[in-house]
């Protein structure tokens, strides 16, 4: 299935704004998405635990 993901576009939101938008790889770049939507929308002290509903 991951193969199927990697031609995909993704956008990552926050706060009603795209904040990161690119192929599936790309936005992954090495992690999940969830991890990159952490990155990039979430305040530098919160965790993956602390947003266990994203799974």
């Amino acid at each position: 299935m991951s193969s199927r993901l990697k031609s995909h576009m993704v956008a990552i939101m926050a706060a009603g704004e795209i904040v990161l938008s690119g192929r599936t790889e790309e936005i992954r770049a090495g992690g999940s998405l969830t991890e990159a939507f952490i990155r990039v929308a979430g305040p530098a002290d919160l965790d993956a635990v602390e947003m266990s509903w994203l799974r």
